[in-house]
């Protein structure tokens, strides 16, 4: 329900990418481990770490924008590199916190798959709550990408243009289209009031949640076993 998200799904649906074969989103936090030793850290509570916090809406958003392909094939790896040292664990601030040091970390600190759909499209995925990526690589609310064989797009979540590219009169072009401000919680909340008072379906379905949760099911299992792994059908 963000201006961004809604403006690029207007212009994919008007064809203006033509057949997109590629896709990515980027969600990183430098060193944002939530709550490190509470229940955030902790496998058993949470079900695991960025890729189950951050992943599923990069997923569920990327996913909604292609028109939720079959989901075939996945090559993932989750690492646990930062949050599972406590002690030595360096950060500016954490959400959730203080730390608990004599708490649990057994979850994942980042994951990165590549994600194969029927027809051949593919996904970049790429999330993390510490990763020692450079500040001027970093975006503040991660950045999705989408891109066809007659134009691409790229956005910032919390942004207020689209980033466009395409062709005209022979020549490769770029455009910046300035959108609107909104409140995409205010959205989301006038959605679902709508839907409740015309009794219709929402736009997330609890199919589109299964269809999710499959992915990431198989990145975890590809993690794990260190092959390539079909995502199970919903």
């Amino acid at each position: 329900f963000s201006a961004a998200a809604q403006a690029a799904k207007k212009v994919i649906d008007q064809g203006d990418l033509g057949q997109i074969y590629h896709a990515k989103a980027h969600l990183y936090r430098r060193r944002g481990v939530p709550g490190l030793g509470g229940w955030f850290t902790n496998k058993a509570l949470s079900g695991g770490g960025p890729l189950i916090d951050l992943g599923v809406h990069a997923i569920d958003l990327t996913c909604w924008l292609m028109g939720f392909p079959a989901g075939q094939r996945v090559s993932g790896k989750a690492y646990s590199l930062f949050g599972r040292r406590m002690k030595d664990y360096v950060y500016e601030q954490m959400w959730a916190g203080p730390p608990k040091l004599d708490g649990i970390c057994d979850v994942e600190d980042s994951a990165h798959a590549l994600v194969r759909f029927a027809g051949g499209a593919t996904l970049d995925l790429q999330v993390s709550w510490a990763i020692n990526m450079p500040v001027a690589n970093l975006s503040s609310s991660g950045t999705i990408g989408l891109f066809g064989d007659q134009g691409g797009l790229t956005f910032d979540l919390a942004s207020d243009h689209l980033n466009l590219a395409a062709e005209s009169g022979g020549r490769n072009i770029d455009t910046c289209r300035q959108l609107p401000g909104a409140d995409h919680f205010a959205e989301q909340a006038r959605a679902f009031a709508d839907c409740v008072a015309n009794r219709q379906q929402p736009s997330a379905s609890g199919a589109h949640g299964r269809y999710v949760l499959s992915i990431i099911d198989a990145i975890y299992e590809s993690s794990e076993t260190d092959c390539e792994v079909a995502v199970r059908a919903t």
